[in-house]
């Protein structure tokens, strides 16, 4: 037996209308594995706070990560700290504004490691956005006292009870400072705003639902599903768990059938206590071995 290379799919959304096609190598025998994908810890990358010298005093937010002013639980208090580059003779004011969504300019929310797939991103796919309803206050102003340099400023934020996504997700948001309180000084260009993040505290719970499989023999035919020749049905990956709490995921092999590719189809994937997963998405991984008879 000859391997190719393993596949290892980007995150498959299981909700309900998604499909996902596979392109394969050339082979005739294969082993199809499946895992529930559950959000890594991202890389967050180190925040640069040395500002260098400015011709005037300026004003910016302090970075936790790069880009990332703050990251909290959800329910707990969220604190951004608003600095100045050097401190001076009169107190400084400036206003707060806490907006929903956000992006970043690099790979800090995504793990790196998880998919060499570039479609598929974490901003877009996994995290979501936040609401008004997820903060106490939206707007405020802060103000630096003479003769120090910064300000910590104290949101509270509210837990919805929603499952968004589980660990390792989070809700996005932007805080914005405007309207200095002395003409004489400068907000800091690219760092007058900056995200924050809201990591979802729920629960995931366990599935229940099926990722059905199909298959293309050749790119002059039609998909078709991939039937057991033991029970006679569409083969597929069972998400729920037995009555011991194990997993029912199975690795499917397939043998002297050649393939172009393979459609992975969620069919009724939900929790198995019937919570409301509506609010997030849950994703799957395939591990693909393909090979062929010498």
């Amino acid at each position: 037996m000859q391997y190719n290379k393993t596949i290892v799919t980007k995150p498959l959304s299981c909700s309900a209308g998604d499909s996902h096609l596979i392109d394969l190598p050339v082979g005739d025998t294969y082993f199809i594995s499946l895992k529930e994908w559950a959000a890594p810890t991202l890389p967050f990358l180190s925040a640069d706070n040395n500002i260098p010298p400015q011709i005037r005093p300026s004003v910016y937010l302090e970075h936790d990560y790069k880009q990332v002013c703050t990251l909290v639980a959800e329910g707990t208090d969220m604190t951004f700290t608003v600095s100045l580059t050097e401190p001076v003779a009169t107190d400084t004011s400036v206003d707060w504004t806490i907006t929903n969504g956000g992006s970043v300019d690099h790979d800090g929310l995504r793990d790196t490691n998880s998919t060499s797939d570039d479609t598929f991103s974490y901003i877009n796919d996994v995290h979501g956005v936040s609401v008004d309803g997820d903060f106490g206050i939206l707007t405020g102003t802060a103000t630096i006292l003479a003769g120090t340099d910064s300000i910590d400023v104290t949101v509270g934020t509210n837990d919805d009870g929603l499952w968004t996504g589980g660990a390792n997700t989070y809700k996005v948001f932007t805080v914005t400072l405007s309207n200095l309180s002395d003409p004489n000084m400068l907000l800091l260009a690219g760092r007058d705003s900056a995200i924050g993040l809201i990591e979802d505290v729920a629960v995931t719970p366990a599935l229940e639902g099926t990722i059905d499989l199909s298959i293309q023999m050749h790119d002059l035919v039609a998909t078709e599903p991939l039937i057991n020749p033991s029970t006679s049905s569409q083969d597929m990956f069972d998400l729920s768990l037995d009555t011991g709490g194990d997993s029912n995921i199975r690795t499917v092999i397939i043998d002297d059938v050649p393939m172009v590719s393979m459609t992975f189809t969620p069919n009724t994937v939900v929790a198995a206590d019937a919570s409301d997963m509506t609010n997030g998405t849950v994703f799957v991984q395939a591990i693909i071995q393909s090979g062929r008879r010498d």
